[in-house]
């Protein structure tokens, strides 16, 4: 996740026309998309030559003689549903960030499209590079031990308070720029200077994010609140699903997050082509407030499974 954003950034200069080898096209924009198809490549290569499948702790069968001491339990369905709603709003906060960064700076920040990608992947590059040290934090110390609960509402008011500041509230400057065009040109053409784009009529009524505000919100927001939310979410899911095999349900957490990922990008596209980025930043605000309140009220259930001691099960 550190090295991803670094590629575009990387690849900036290149630019979009860049260079092509036959058939092949090599740009700023296609570059980074070949290098991840050769790294799944590699990966699915690694998968079948090197990972070995081994269960342990797992008290399925176990938990089903007469001799076990304990029984495993049915895990909380309620509690499980708000992991999942949990992933799927992660998911859509990772999504929405990556889409949007580079259509919102072009027009806020008149960027043209070179700057953007490559700004963008600066600060994200800086972003995941906060979030492995927090991760090690997380993995190293003591701060792993905390209440995952409260990790996970932590990380929420986090994105909370990015989501608030880049608002385009009305003591911002505004409205925005459009594009300007070239001579008797009618193109607008992004790759020279940045701007918003006729159709985007919302601009003239719209603020500008100050440029700092947006800078700091996005690096450090998303760097420290990402690390809190997935790996909490996705342990605490771990935890009450209980010491039995989970390869359907976390088949079941990955299908919520890949939906996230694909409906998400289609709303939030849309919905900022007609009506700018106040929707769709208010749009993650009430999904983030979802998330914080069904974690207050299923706040008891939120807990690892307990095992049942088959002695108290025994009629006396």
């Amino acid at each position: 996740m550190s090295v991803g954003p670094a590629l575009q950034a990387i690849f900036a200069p290149i630019g979009k026309d860049g260079f092509t080898y036959g058939l092949l096209i090599l740009n700023m924009y296609t570059i980074p998309a070949y290098l991840m198809i050769a790294l799944s490549i590699l990966s699915i290569i690694l998968l079948f030559t090197i990972f070995h499948e081994s269960y342990a702790g797992l008290l399925c069968k176990e938990s089903k003689s007469p001799d076990s001491a304990y029984v495993l339990p049915k895990f909380d369905k309620y509690a499980a549903g708000v992991c999942l709603f949990l992933w799927f709003l992660n998911n859509s906060l990772s999504t929405n960030m990556e889409l949007i960064a580079t259509p919102l700076t072009i027009a806020l920040y008149e960027w043209n499209d070179q700057d953007a990608v490559f700004n963008n992947g600066l600060l994200q590059t800086v972003s995941c590079l906060l979030s492995v040290g927090i991760y090690f934090i997380l993995g190293c110390t003591r701060v792993g031990k905390f209440d995952r609960r409260k990790m996970i509402l932590f990380a929420l008011t986090v994105f909370t308070i990015y989501h608030v500041v880049n608002m385009p509230w009305p003591f911002y400057d505004g409205p925005l720029n459009y594009i300007p065009k070239q001579g008797n040109s009618t193109f607008e053409d992004t790759s020279i200077i940045g701007g918003c784009y006729e159709r985007y009529s919302w601009c003239a009524n719209t603020t500008r994010v100050p440029l700092m505000l947006y800078v700091v919100t996005a690096t450090l927001c998303f760097g420290i609140a990402f690390p809190f939310m997935s790996s909490q979410t996705g342990t605490l899911y771990s935890e009450i699903l209980g010491p039995r095999h989970q390869g359907f349900m976390q088949g079941v957490l990955a299908f919520f997050g890949s939906i996230s990922r694909c409906v998400s990008p289609l709303i939030s596209a849309i919905v900022f082509e007609r009506y700018g980025y106040f929707w769709p930043t208010a749009g993650q605000l009430i999904l983030l407030i979802i998330g914080m309140s069904l974690l207050g009220l299923f706040r008891k259930r939120l807990v690892p499974l307990q095992l049942v001691l088959r002695s108290d099960l025994t009629p006396k």
